[in-house]
């Protein structure tokens, strides 16, 4: 397909979109795993019409303002790359939990943002994922805020994916197990053991987890507050993540993530 023939198509698709979604809520009900009614809200918004096009626009043109483009017939060749990086699995399951997401990445200060987006290499307010071979490294990121270095770089994205993975918990987008080591035991600089404590979805009462790495071993000392009895579904999560993190880089504290 030309630029000439896609700026048709979403010119045409710009004014559909405007007639029959733009501002309209759609629900969605289903049957969950358990068999159980459930449904789900999804929003449409000026800045969403982006994400269903399949076009990058040029640099300095936002989500709304390619949208008003299109819906005045103003795009040109120039405003639009064709790619074919897009992943359509991903961009529609991230396109139901899309409010949730916006919500809670708008909470983010600037460089927080810009480190997040830039380091993934995807945009969060059209839902559009890059290629990561064209990604900045820490290094780079370190420039564009100047008197940051390469490793405080990597530190503060490391906030940042920890803080956005928190709100996101307060929005029910996901599930997150936080953990901080309490005690670790060393052998020839190898640990060989540690004990962590763990959150369920960064609230209540830490649990605490015993880890034998020596032998690749876990045990579950005390079940943190809203963990599942039965399953342990935090604890078992936080004993995974451990147990397949390289030695040298298990971590002093950290959050991680699940559906």
């Amino acid at each position: 397909m030309t630029k000439k023939q896609a700026i048709a198509i979403i010119t045409k698709c710009a004014k559909q979109y405007q007639q029959y979604l733009e501002g309209n809520q759609v629900v969605f009900v289903y049957r969950d795993e358990n068999n159980k009614s459930n449904h789900t809200a999804v929003r449409f918004h000026s800045h969403n019409f982006l994400h269903f096009t399949g076009v990058t626009p040029r640099t300095g043109m936002n989500a709304n303002g390619f949208y008003r483009a299109a819906l005045n017939n103003r795009l040109t060749g120039e405003d639009v790359a064709l790619d074919d990086s897009w992943n359509y699995t991903d961009i529609l399951w991230n396109g139901i939990q899309a409010e949730k997401v916006q919500r809670a990445f708008e909470k983010l200060n600037y460089r927080e943002q810009t480190l997040f987006e830039k380091r993934l290499a995807i945009c969060i307010t059209c839902g559009r994922v890059g290629s990561w071979k064209g990604r900045p490294t820490f290094e780079e990121l370190a420039v564009m805020f100047e008197g940051s270095t390469a490793s405080g770089a990597e530190r503060a994205y490391r906030k940042a994916v920890d803080k956005l993975a928190e709100l996101l918990v307060a929005e029910g987008a996901l599930h997150a197990v936080r953990l901080k080591q309490k005690s670790k035991t060393k052998r020839k600089k190898k640990i060989t053991a540690a004990i962590y404590e763990y959150q369920a979805d960064c609230d209540g009462e830490r649990g605490e987890i015993q880890v034998d790495f020596e032998n690749g071993t876990a045990e579950i000392v005390r079940l943190a507050d809203w963990d599942t009895i039965k399953t342990n579904r935090f604890a078992n999560k936080a004993v995974a993540y451990l147990l397949n993190c390289e030695n040298e880089k298990l971590p002093k504290e950290t959050i991680v993530a699940f559906e």
